[in-house]
């Protein structure tokens, strides 16, 4: 008993570790070089319609990005090792171009502070203040703004996936590997950079429920799953019974969570906006 403990102890310390490790290299090596290579390029290529094309290619990358992935986890088997290697070298690819572009944007917006490109232009004809005041819309915009920093640390998670596919472990620790998934996405809801606190209640708050929210569906379609296996394949009914119980004990702690949450927020949000 004592020494299946200390295993499982060893291994969450090596897999923190590890995580440690790879989040460290991301943030202090490669995000500061990928940057240095868009500043570079903002430099090097000045111009109004370098802005435009940016903005073009930014916006395109991250949505041919997106559609790829409903793709792969729709069409493809997640378990074969070559799915988690090549999901990895897409994420670094996109991840790399994001990083570029943005640095390279943020260079050309200090070069031509006064020029509006056609996107912004539209962007900007919506009335953003008048529309925040909507609940729904003020958290959705926030919840859209940590995208950027979802995929940093999504390309983390893939990285570490790979490493574990790639070495022989033991059946128990490959159990443990799964603890990666609720690791990297505590992470990603407190904290930002380098394991720096965020602080910001109200990214916080988006991105718990979004985590909820996932996870939520996610067992909503386990369940469903199970239940037709059970209808067409007569399964055991005690274990059927045991994991629908167990699937809609989750399902309601999650429902419970998403909306507890948003009912607080809501509540302060409507007392911190000013009367009319």
């Amino acid at each position: 008993m004592l020494n299946n403990v200390l295993v499982i102890l060893g291994s969450l310390l090596v897999m923190a570790g590890m995580s440690y490790g790879i989040i460290g290299f991301i943030n202090k090596f490669y995000f500061p070089k990928m940057e240095k290579v868009g500043k570079y390029l903002g430099a090097k290529f000045s111009s109004t319609r370098t802005i435009f094309i940016l903005e073009i290619v930014f916006l395109s990358t991250l949505l041919l990005y997106c559609v790829l992935l409903i793709l792969a986890f729709t069409l493809y088997d997640i378990s074969d090792q070559y799915f988690s290697i090549g999901l990895s070298i897409v994420t670094f690819i996109v991840v790399s171009i994001i990083l570029i572009l943005a640095s390279a944007l943020h260079e050309l917006r200090k070069l031509y502070p006064t020029y509006k490109s056609f996107i912004l232009k539209k962007f900007q004809s919506v009335n953003i203040n008048k529309l925040k005041e909507i609940y729904l819309v003020d958290r959705l915009i926030i919840l859209f703004r940590q995208g950027l920093e979802f995929l940093y640390v999504f390309f983390a998670y893939v990285i570490s996936m790979v490493f574990l596919v790639k070495l022989k472990w033991t059946p128990n620790v490959y159990f443990l590997s799964f603890c990666f998934t609720p690791l990297y996405a505590n992470y990603w809801v407190y904290f930002t950079g380098f394991f720096c606190v965020n602080e910001k209640k109200n990214e916080v708050l988006v991105r718990r429920v979004f985590i909820y929210s996932i996870l939520a569906l996610f067992i909503t379609y386990q369940v469903f799953v199970e239940f037709q296996q059970y209808i067409y394949e007569r399964k055991n009914v005690r274990d059927w019974l045991l994991f629908m119980f167990a699937g809609s004990g989750v399902m309601y702690i999650a429902f419970d969570r998403i909306l507890k949450e948003v009912t607080v927020d809501y509540i302060d949000f409507k007392e911190s906006r000013p009367k009319k």
